[in-house]
């Protein structure tokens, strides 16, 4: 090679240099590029693979499990409505197979072992109702007497 002294053949030389380096920088850009989405591909072709498997377990678990679900739902169903039809034979004043009593007869043994009720369930007095609708408070000897008859009917 003859070096030349010549300012506008060495700038030449060194542009042609350059364009050599730019190519060979795009072509490493094509490859990483091209890399990059063969990596992107193999990255949704193993989380569509993790999907695949998690779904397959999911679905063996529930086949595996699904008998004992269907049969837990059945069985509280059942509960509920055995439970509702009791209530409803309470409140019909019917008496259950178990030997449970009509609601009218429990109310009756309720109040006359605990007396009638004086004021709210939860220890409050009667808010914003009359006081000709409220109970009259029963004292002990009263409600004694009460117990007492509720004794002898039994």
């Amino acid at each position: 090679m003859t070096r030349t002294t010549d300012p506008a053949a060495v700038l030449d030389e060194k542009i042609e240099t350059l364009r050599e380096l730019i190519r060979e920088a795009n072509g490493t850009l094509r490859d990483i590029r091209h890399e990059r989405r063969e990596a992107e591909a193999s990255i949704r072709s193993i989380t569509e693979q993790i999907d695949a498997r998690i779904f397959e377990a999911v679905v063996a678990g529930l086949e595996r499990y699904s008998g004992t679900i269907s049969n837990a739902i059945e069985v509280a169903e059942q509960k509920v409505y055995d439970r509702f039809d009791m209530i409803a034979c309470l409140c019909l004043g019917q008496e259950q197979d178990d030997g449970t009593r009509p609601l009218e007869e429990l109310i009756r043994r309720y109040v006359a072992l605990n007396g009638p009720c004086t004021g709210s369930p939860f220890g409050r007095p009667f808010r914003g109702v009359p006081a000709t609708y409220r109970r009259k408070q029963v004292n002990d000897d009263d409600g004694a007497a009460i117990r007492k008859a509720a004794a002898a009917l039994r």
